[in-house]
């Protein structure tokens, strides 16, 4: 793909390097870096002044990740045995000084084989691997840009890297010699940039899961809902929030497209009574007041939860809601979760605290939206 094509702030369609047009039919979606999508695929006109400087200066990670993908003949046994030994994921760290000095000199491209982190995905998932095998990740942050000769001497030194730190996990781990390692290949930052150009100086996650870059903030202030200022060109994938991995990013998206495009995200539900009733009319004002809406505020403004609607799924309360004005999710409860939680909401310990929240410099705690 080589371009967005836009006609008055209306992405229509997508340009490949043939030349070749493919018309979009009610909205394109792209999960490619966002880096690519607004540096490389569109025009500065088709944009607002100044936002391009705004994707430029995107933080990109100061780590990312070789990794190690291991077969094995049996599972691992670890030396602390017990439960560790059912962990499917198992981070080993040296103490917190040496862990902060290590990740300080990936900004300087140096790297290290201390902290791998230990991952057996077949221990909860059987079928990736041969019945009675298994499978071993052996991921490692690293720098991608080396002090000593730059992204390229990965290709030198990735063997060497990689051997350090599987000598590190072998000090905690019983089995993980030869005899039980039936094949291993090993993936540097570099061929991570190599295997997928959206993984801009290798990092899977696009752009770095910096604070200021995470939430709403992910991948702009602004910027959050992963809506572009294009018109039906909206964005997905690591770029957004929530980052990579299976996490519901891609769901958070489909709903807020689909509300663009005036479609039902979910079918069949059925709405809570106008009582406000789902098996027991105590829950009536509480419901009916969270079906209206409500958003919840904290310090300077900024929006905590924004609550849509209540809906009753057979004998479950499907509460409609937005965090941290980023992710549109689901929570759903039974009716004994519900009582539970107001027989926590309405305790003494609780009610001290809300008594004390302003003084926490959390304020106007429940207003109603002007627009949901």
């Amino acid at each position: 793909m080589k371009s967005v094509k836009v006609e008055a702030s209306e992405a229509k369609g997508v340009v490949l390097d043939t030349g070749e047009e493919i018309a979009a039919g009610k909205a394109i979606v792209s999960n490619i870096n966002i880096k690519q999508l607004f540096l490389e695929m569109l025009k500065p006109e088709e944009l607002p002044p100044g936002f391009q400087d705004k994707v430029r200066r995107i933080k990109q990670a100061t780590f990312v990740p070789l990794n190690q993908h291991i077969a094995l003949n049996e599972p691992l046994r670890f030396k602390a045995g017990g439960d560790v030994d059912k962990a499917f994921m198992v981070e080993i760290h040296p103490f917190m000084e040496d862990t902060l000095r290590m990740f300080e000199e990936y900004v300087y491209g140096i790297p290290n084989t201390r902290m791998p982190l230990v991952s057996v995905a077949t221990l909860a998932d059987p079928t990736r691997a041969p019945e009675g095998k298994h499978t071993l990740y052996l991921y490692h942050f690293e720098p991608y840009n080396l002090k000593d000769g730059g992204p390229a001497r990965w290709d030198e030194i990735k063997q060497e890297v990689a051997d350090g730190i599987l000598d590190v996990a072998r000090n905690h781990i019983m089995n993980l010699g030869p005899e039980n390692i039936l094949g291993r290949r090993i993936d540097s930052p570099l061929d991570y940039e190599r295997h997928n150009p959206v993984f801009i100086t290798g990092d899977f996650l696009h752009v770095g899961t910096f604070l200021p870059q995470f939430f709403a903030n992910r991948p702009l202030p602004g910027w959050g809902q992963y809506r572009t200022p294009v018109n039906k060109l909206y964005m997905c994938g690591s770029s957004t929030h929530p980052g990579g991995g299976v996490s519901g990013g891609g769901r958070a998206a489909v709903q807020v497209i689909m509300e663009d495009l005036s479609i039902r995200f979910q079918e069949g539900d059925s709405q809570i009574g106008l009582d406000g009733s789902i098996g027991n009319k105590k829950l009536g004002k509480l419901c009916m007041a969270m079906k209206k809406g409500m958003t919840v505020y904290i310090e300077d403004g900024d929006i905590a939860a924004v609550f849509y609607s209540v809906k009753r799924v057979g004998d479950k309360l499907v509460v409609d809601a937005k965090a941290l004005d980023a992710m549109r999710m689901d929570m759903i409860f039974t009716q004994k979760e519900i009582f539970n939680g107001l027989k926590i909401a309405f305790s003494w310990e609780v009610i001290s605290f809300v008594l004390l929240l302003p003084y926490f410099g959390l304020k106007r705690l429940i207003r109603r939206p002007e627009k949901s």
